[in-house]
């Protein structure tokens, strides 16, 4: 017999070796329409519902076990991934000298962009070019968003991610630009892709970022350096939203696609997330 004592989970019976459960993050990306109450299957015992009709037959053994292969390939990319966001260390790593500092100076260099192998002066005036072809002054907007968006959106957002992770510990740090801190993060963009935003075209931006940590007052010394290769950047509604009555989750959703569809917002969450994982890692190592 199959049993779960915990609401929003099915577990299944091992049939014909397969064995494998659904957690509620699965369960909220199922589609409402095709599900059916709790029922038996003759000489399997029972599947806790809700649950797609088509698990609920006896006979769909290898439906099942596609299932079940395509569920084992889904935490295989999602292995990839996490191992893909992981900070690689040429030197410095533990972040020893860290320790008991309570502000880092950061800084942000942009000078070694690419798009995708191509510099970014050569792709932002080719850009500038074919959008005011095809509308006047579109072009020029796009080129004054590509350093706009710097200030006014990339770093705030990282410095803003890696103070949240932090934020509350008694020995907490936080990034702070502009002061006289003994060490500085220097936050290098290298290679991106800015993804696209479509409605029916999405795909995350991706950005390699260097991070290099050296005195403050002598820049030349570089105390740790390490690289963070293609991290995600995409704009999504807040997780949870589409469980909130009364329309809002919706409202959520449609802002969230909207801005989605600039590039700018896709590369500002790739910064967000660096952020976080460098701040993550300095919990771990060094408070």
């Amino acid at each position: 017999m199959i049993s779960s004592g915990f609401a929003g989970w099915q577990i299944y019976k091992n049939i014909e070796g397969v064995n494998f459960s659904l957690s509620n993050s699965f369960r909220s990306a199922l589609p409402l329409s095709g599900y059916a109450p709790v029922r038996k299957i003759p000489e399997e015992g029972y599947i806790q519902s809700p649950v797609p009709r088509i698990f609920l037959h006896h006979k769909n053994r290898l439906v099942m076990k596609q299932f079940a292969s395509l569920l084992a390939a889904a935490l295989l990319l999602c292995g990839s991934y996490a191992q893909a966001q992981k900070i690689k260390w040429e030197t410095g790593e533990g972040l020893a000298f860290l320790k008991d500092q309570k502000v880092i100076n950061i800084s942000y260099d942009y000078s070694s962009v690419t798009v995708k192998g191509q510099n970014q002066d050569e792709y932002v005036q080719q850009q500038q070019d074919e959008l005011n072809k095809d509308e006047a002054g579109k072009g020029d907007e796009f080129r004054n968003e590509w350093t706009a968006a710097r200030e006014k959106k990339y770093q705030p957002h990282f410095e803003k991610e890696f103070n949240k992770v932090l934020k509350g510990k008694s020995d907490s740090v936080i990034v702070k630009e502009g002061n006289d801190a003994p060490y500085t993060i220097i936050i290098a963009a290298n290679d991106m892709d800015l993804g696209k935003g479509k409605m029916l075209i999405k795909k995350p931006a991706l950005v390699n970022f260097t991070i290099t940590i050296v005195a403050t007052n002598d820049p030349s010394k570089v105390l740790a350096k390490g690289t963070l290769q293609k991290v995600e950047g995409e704009v999504n509604a807040p997780k949870g939203s589409g469980w909130i009555p009364g329309g809002a989750g919706t409202v959520m959703a449609t802002t969230a696609t909207v801005q989605n569809r600039q590039y700018s917002n896709r590369i500002a969450e790739a910064y967000e997330k660096a952020g976080g994982i460098l701040a993550k890692y300095i919990k771990k190592e060094v408070l």
